[in-house]
């Protein structure tokens, strides 16, 4: 019998780097690695054809098979993946799983997703890792559960000027004025383009899930090196983001309270917010 673990092992780390190409918006790469990690997984697979012994093992296998199958548009192929799985005696989480994913494919059938629509859901899938999710409830009883719209709108704002205002401070930390012909406009249109995006909503529940993705974004004007290095460093898992976004601001509030020439009433203010 071939390294059954040795193969899988092969074919999840083809697939982490097609996820990788995925946020990178590599969709060559992405789709040459998932193809590579789909044989591999399949290969894996098919050495527990028979062995019915071997659950869960063996169901898992041809799930992670038909799913990578899926991901590529390969429906006839991923379905025949999930009967194989289907044949055994998988454990009841992980018919669960096959059977929702069996649905899933007969949507996208009903839907005449492409491809390339599959890709850019499972683009969506892998950016909602890093995702912060917000559960948003009524500021009051007046209208019983119900939340006003005017009330999400304000709060969505809010959270998207913050996160405006941390890139601002980022790309003037990061880039001197004498390294664009016109710092002002590099800076406006950096600011103008960072974008969070929604990638989750419970509708049951009023949750979101918001996400920060700098690869996605158009930012056509400053192509080099540096940028380039710029852009993945800012494109960090948001929770971090927000959480360097209050050490940055407390360090430059810092800053303004070493300024003799500073009124005392506005230090003492100063000295409120990063207390």
């Amino acid at each position: 019998m071939k390294d059954i673990k040795n193969i899988h092992g092969r074919a999840m780390e083809l697939m982490r780097i097609a996820n990788q190409n995925l946020i990178d918006r590599n969709k060559e790469a992405y789709y040459e690695n998932t193809k590579a990690a789909l044989e591999l997984e399949e290969e894996a697979a098919f050495e527990l054809f028979a062995d019915f012994d071997s659950e869960p093992t063996r169901s898992v296998l041809f799930r992670s098979a038909a799913n990578l199958a899926y991901n590529l548009g390969e429906h006839g192929r991923a379905e025949k993946l999930i009967y194989q799985a289907l044949s055994g005696s998988p454990y009841a989480e992980i018919k669960a799983e096959l059977i929702g994913l069996k649905e899933k494919i007969e949507d996208s059938l009903v839907r005449e997703l492409s491809a390339n629509d599959i890709v850019e859901y499972s683009y969506i899938n892998v950016i909602k890792e890093n995702a912060v999710n917000l559960k948003i409830e009524p500021k009051t009883d007046k209208y019983s559960k119900a939340v006003v719209v005017d009330y999400i709108v304000d709060f969505l704002k809010n959270i998207q000027t913050s996160y405006k205002n941390f890139a601002e401070i980022l790309f003037r930390k990061n880039f001197g004025e004498d390294e664009y012909p016109n710092y002002e406009n590099a800076l406006t249109s950096f600011r103008k383009d960072s974008n969070l995006l929604m990638v989750n909503l419970n509708y049951q529940s009023f949750g979101i899930g918001l996400v920060a993705d700098t690869e996605i974004m158009n930012y056509k004007y400053d192509m080099s090196e540096k940028f380039v290095s710029f852009k993945k460093l800012f494109s960090m898992d948001l929770k971090t983001t927000f959480y360097l976004q209050i050490l940055i601001l407390k360090n430059f509030i810092n800053r303004l309270l070493k300024d003799s020439m500073m009124k005392n009433e506005l230090k003492s203010i100063l000295l409120l917010l990063i207390h």
